[in-house]
């Protein structure tokens, strides 16, 4: 079934602001392997309230939901219930997406595999202003490890982060289902952002055996 004619022209917006973001995207890539800046492992000195309290001085609203399984799926048809918006936690399929920048949204039922393995997913409305858009896409490209960043037209304006936590004190252990955060914001803030990466990344169920080095971009 073709999409719907509204749906249609939000892909081709999507699709060509995203060519021409993504130059800025490139290019800030190139910077910073020029550089040999080196941004996998390094403790966070940021809390997960600290954050949380960060974003909500910017405005959003965070929250968190009880994971409620991780059931790898192999039947891609298979629907999925979650229990926030966007999807923080819960069933996902069993091969999680490769991280970067998508010009389309993402199927929640990857992005999820890719929270439990400790990263964040970025992921921005289709009205959301072209200069939020490029600012949104240079934050980014300056830390890339463990993110995935793509359109999702629901959140209209808006920006949502998202990340699966298993233990709010950064102590990872196996078999800990933990609990999805969702930060619904009305704008973008570089701090608060900032706060938001240095918290919650790297704490996901299985950031035990998928350590920093294994969420590079393209992998």
């Amino acid at each position: 079934m073709s999409a719907a004619p509204d749906d249609m022209r939000v892909s081709e917006r999507v699709s060509m602001r995203v060519v021409a973001v993504g130059v800025l995207s490139a290019l800030a890539g190139l910077i910073l392997i020029g550089s040999a800046v080196a941004v996998l492992a390094l403790p966070s000195s940021v809390s997960l309230a600290e954050a949380q309290s960060s974003l909500r001085n910017a405005g959003c609203t965070v929250r968190s939901f009880p994971a409620t399984s991780a059931f790898h799926l192999e039947d891609f048809r298979k629907a999925v219930k979650y229990n926030s918006f966007p999807p923080s936690n819960g069933d996902h399929y069993q091969w999680p997406a490769v991280w970067g920048f998508y010009p389309e949204p993402v199927d929640p039922r990857r992005l999820v595999h890719n929270l439990e393995h400790g990263g964040m997913a970025i992921q921005y409305g289709t009205k959301l202003s072209d200069e939020s858009l490029e600012r949104l896409v240079a934050f980014y490209a300056r830390d890339r490890n463990g993110v995935v960043l793509a359109p999702l037209p629901a959140l209209g304006r808006r920006i949502a982060l998202t990340a699966w936590v298993v233990d709010p004190e950064g102590v990872v252990t196996k078999g800990r289902k933990g609990a999805g955060y969702v930060a619904l914001c009305p704008r973008f803030e570089e701090d608060a952002f900032g706060d938001f990466r240095a918290a919650f990344r790297y704490r996901g169920p299985e950031s035990y055996k998928y350590p920093p080095e294994f969420l590079e971009p393209g992998g």
